[in-house]
């Protein structure tokens, strides 16, 4: 029999509506299988952290083990079953405590072994078999836990036969659908067949595709008619959201890309003040690395000063504050909140300022603190040269002493313009230095015999303490003037026939060199701040004292340039112990390297 187009068509929608029902019916069977399981294990899982968390609640409160088990499955409607690490069952919910006390040894069931070698609480034991206890198929998921003093594992079971109903449920009603689907396709098909061709088909399926975001392969031209006009113009259309969906993808990579990266921190909160956009900088520099898209806007409740903020940017349209945020460093944020234009939203830009404002600090420092060091020493320079211009010149007696004045404050602003010279070439990295492999002992006892005259006026017990054969790779100028300065210092704060006590000893892989003395010493609080330029712990006292102020700011340079660092700290003989560590030689040096002993 010759069968036609329409026949045909007729035939094949029959055929291919027979074949997807049937197809589905299986796929559908194993894959609600596998979901319902899933599904089954996520909620046993579920329950069993939430057993696990109530268990040590309970053995706090002096409940018993079996007890726990009893009360902890009639509220899960699951099976409880309370395990030691060794496999003795400790509790169980369905069974009795003698029959608990003879149950045999759990440690070789396999949910007990998925978890039992691993020790992070966050692993998931889980098997299906058949139980001869309860006499039918249970699934089983294990949990390690730790349950006061006991370690061991919280296990859940249930049955399978939930499951099993619900599929034999879904194999009749899918039965019942193939026949009802079946007759109506005999005759929607048949109507349909007459009024679609497969031309038709391939646009209609082509247009679902693009509705959907889908971009395939252009759909063949066939002809010249309203038809392939119209599959040119599909295919245009798709060509067109191909490409912009490229574009798009590109850009919201390229936009993350730039938003991780630049070093400002930004939140933006939509109309309904949820988060809808925030990245890492602002998560870390805030403190709240759990902020999420999303939640809404009281997760910032810990930086109150912002909150605070956007509900005042609302009615006006920018906001600045500067907030401080305390963590491991404390960290200080300019937060510019803006009124977004289009809606009522809120976009947040922070900055962090704390380096800028540290830098100021210690600009209005610097100058504060050079101007007041010149103003003395220029005033007396004036002053006196003033007075012998007025004719103290012609008195031999004062025109001498307003000399030496002048003399005296010219060569204290000397030291102190030198000094300046010398930090700024070591903080543009242009100080030549020269390291070698040195004899410790041999630099302290120069700088010791260079002060000799010092120590001796004001009556001090120097004690030496260095280990045998120290050496240290530096330059010898530079540890001459770091030891220098320690020596002069201690020696000006010690009173007379004080006490100064310089230790040289290998610490770790450093060389660790300790000046201390039994002087008035300094408080904790300026020790932080006793390395910075012009920091005076006691104004009058170091002015009465001497020095220019940049000492220990040119001793810490000096040491961070060869490798090394310097601190203070109390001294055990009650006053102050400053020290300055230096690299030690990396192997022997030859006999070139290492500069003559003193």
């Amino acid at each position: 029999m010759k069968w036609g187009v329409r026949a045909k068509l007729f035939a094949i929608s029959v055929g291919l509506i027979a074949c997807v029902l049937l197809i589905s019916a299986v796929f559908l069977e194993a894959k609600l299988r596998t979901w319902l399981e899933l599904e089954l294990r996520q909620e046993l899982v579920e329950k069993s952290e939430m057993v696990r968390e109530s268990v040590v609640l309970g053995l706090e409160a002096g409940e018993s083990w079996d007890d726990l088990a009893d009360r902890m499955g009639n509220a899960a409607q699951a099976r409880v079953t309370l395990i030691h690490r060794d496999g003795m069952v400790l509790g169980d919910s369905i069974w009795t405590p003698a029959q608990v006390s003879t149950a045999p040894n759990h440690g070789d069931r396999t949910e007990i072994q998925q978890v039992r070698e691993e020790s992070d609480s966050r692993l998931v034991g889980h098997s299906t078999r058949y139980s001869d206890s309860a006499q039918k198929d249970l699934m089983y998921v294990a949990l390690p836990a730790v349950m006061g003093a006991t370690v061991g594992f919280v296990r859940l079971s249930v049955p399978l036969e939930e499951i099993d109903g619900l599929i034999w449920r879904l194999r009749s009603f899918l039965l019942t659908a193939a026949l009802l689907g079946l007759l109506a396709a005999f005759f929607l098909s048949g109507v349909a067949s007459h009024m679609m061709a497969a031309s038709l088909r391939r646009l209609v399926v082509a247009a679902r595709s693009l509705s959907k975001g889908e971009t395939r392969v252009p759909i063949p031209v066939e002809g010249g008619d309203e038809l392939a006009t119209l599959t040119k113009s599909i295919n245009r259309m798709g060509n067109t959201l191909r490409r912009q969906l490229e574009e798009m993808k590109a850009e919201k990579k390229q936009f993350n890309t730039v938003l991780n990266r630049m070093q400002v921190g930004v939140i933006a909160l939509n109309e309904e003040n949820k988060i809808e956009l925030v990245n890492k900088f602002a998560k870390d520099w805030l403190g709240l690395p759990d902020l999420e898209i999303g939640q809404p806007q009281e997760g910032l409740a810990c930086v109150s000063e912002v909150l605070q903020s956007v509900e005042e940017v609302k009615k006006n349209p920018e906001t600045v504050i500067e907030l401080t945020v305390e963590g491991v460093a404390q960290r200080k944020l300019q937060v510019q909140i803006l009124r977004q234009k289009n809606n009522n939203g809120v976009v947040m830009a922070i900055h962090d300022v704390t380096r800028l404002r540290h830098l100021e600090r210690i600009r209005r420092d610097f100058v504060a603190n050079v101007s007041h060091e010149l103003r003395t020493p220029v005033s007396v320079v004036l002053a006196n040269s003033e007075m012998l211009l007025d004719g103290a010149m012609d008195d031999p007696v004062m025109g001498q002493r307003f000399l030496r004045a002048i003399n005296s404050n010219a060569h204290r602003l000397s030291l102190l313009l030198n000094d300046l010279l010398d930090i700024s070439k070591m903080e543009a990295d242009k100080m030549d230095l020269e390291p070698c492999v040195i004899q410790v002992e041999d630099e302290i006892q120069k700088a010791l015999e260079g002060l000799a005259a010092k120590v001796a006026e004001k009556k001090h017990e120097v004690e030496l303490i260095v280990a045998a054969e120290l050496k240290a790779f530096v330059d010898p100028s530079v540890l001459e003037q770091i030891l220098v300065n320690y020596i002069e210092n201690a020696i000006k704060y010690t009173p007379d026939e004080g006490k100064i006590k310089i230790d040289a000893q290998l610490v770790a892989d450093r060389i660790r060199i300790s000046v201390a003395d039994n002087g008035p010493g300094i408080e904790e609080k300026h020790h932080q701040r006793i390395f910075e330029r012009f920091y005076r712990v006691d104004k009058g006292r170091s002015k009465y004292m001497g020095g220019t102020g940049l000492g220990l700011a040119i001793v810490k340079h000096l040491a961070r340039s060869s490798g090394g660092d310097v601190g203070v700290s109390r001294s055990e003989m009650g006053g102050s112990m400053f020290w300055v560590t230096l690299p030690q030689p990396k192997s022997v040096p030859s006999e070139a390297q290492e500069t003559p002993a003193s």
